[in-house]
Formats: structure tokens, sequence, C-alpha cells
């Protein structure tokens, strides 16, 4: 082997020995940086702890179910009708919670408010078109229609009691030639309830045309 070439040798292995010395726990520190590493990994993988907070309160809940996400209350009132957290108070009802002075309860009575009132008025709605078919049959296809009826002759015309689709109500039929249709409420003043329709009285159904060639 050429001088030059085994000098060259010679220096680079002392360089490495050297080296192996100055830093001699490398390895030592990239194990150490690795195992930090996954162990970051996997607590990011743990599921986090939710906070309690009164704000996870909801309809519906139980009293266990709000200590749960709240904790424990400030004031209890041991008779299952409110719990108090600071100046807020959770309602209960039958053992659920009904109301309260938060802002998500607040929001979530007022969405369930709005929804039943959007039911009753599709209901009313509903009453309303059933009274309105109802005045307008003729009493020919009345005395046939396949719903359960009952009629008696009163004072000026003719009663008929019809249940049509779960609602139930009178048919009034005066010798004047008119309709008027109640929904039934035996409570009501006069006896009959509200009036939901009044037109002209059909009698009979209009004869079909036949049409010969």
């Amino acid at each position: 082997m050429p001088a030059n070439k085994k000098y060259f040798w010679i220096v680079g292995l002392c360089i490495m020995i050297f080296a192996s010395f100055i830093n001699p726990d490398s390895n030592f520190k990239d194990d150490t940086v690795s195992k930090s590493s996954s162990q970051i990994a996997l607590n990011s993988m743990k599921p986090k702890k939710k906070k309690l907070s009164i704000n996870r309160i909801k309809l519906g809940m139980t009293k266990e179910q709000v200590i749960k996400v709240a904790g424990k209350p400030d004031y209890d009132s041991n008779s299952a009708t409110y719990l108090k957290y600071g100046e807020h108070y959770i309602y209960f009802r039958n053992k659920k919670v009904s109301g309260g002075d938060t802002n998500n309860l607040e929001k979530e009575v007022k969405k369930q408010a709005d929804e039943k009132e959007k039911k009753q008025r599709e209901k009313r709605e509903i009453i309303k078109y059933q009274a309105q078919r109802i005045g307008q049959k003729t009493v020919e296809s009345l005395q046939k229609g396949p719903y359960p009826y009952n009629s008696i002759r009163v004072d000026g015309g003719m009663m008929y009691s019809i249940v049509y689709k779960n609602a139930s109500f009178y048919r009034l039929d005066t010798d004047d030639g008119y309709t008027s249709v109640f929904l039934q409420d035996k409570n009501a003043p006069d006896g009959l309830g509200e009036l939901l329709y009044t037109g002209k009285t059909l009698i009979r159904d209009k004869p079909q045309q036949v049409i010969t060639y």
C-alpha cells in the first residue's frame, strides 16, 4: 500500500475512534427521544376527559346524570325538584330535568315549545279541513258514508254526530238551508263546541251524466 494512502486510512480511523469517545451516549439519546415521542403519541390517543359544566345538562337527564356531567351541586333540595349550581337552578319533573336557567336548557325548552306549537297548528289545520269536508258532503252521501254517525231531529233542523279520522264533530243542517260543523266539546256553553264551518246545505249528489253515441 502506498505511504500516502496508508496515512489517510490511519487518520480516518483515529477520527472515528475519537468521535465515539466525544459522544458515547448519542445512541442512548436517540432511544430516549424515540421513547418520548412514542409516549406522547400514546397519550394523544387516550380519550380526554370532558370538563364538568352545567351547559352539558340536557332535558330528560336524571339527577345522577346531571351530577356526572356537571359535578356536585352547591345545593340539593333532596326532593328531586331542583338542584342549584351557583346562581343557576336545574328543575326536575318526574325525576328528570324539565328546565332550568342555563343557556343550554333555555334553548332546549324554547325549541321544545316551538315544536309543540307547530304540531298543534298542523293538527288544527287538519281538523278544520276535515270539518270542511263533512260540511260539504251532501245529505245523501253523508247518510251513505262509511264512517259512523248518529242523527237526531232538533228544533229547526237535523243534527249528526260524526266520528271522522279520530276527531268527533257535530253537523247541524237547519231548515233554512244552511249547514254548520262544530268540533265536539261537551263542556262548551252551547253544548256543541267550536264552529269550524258554515255553508249551504247540499241535499243530493249531482247525477252522473251518461254520454251515449
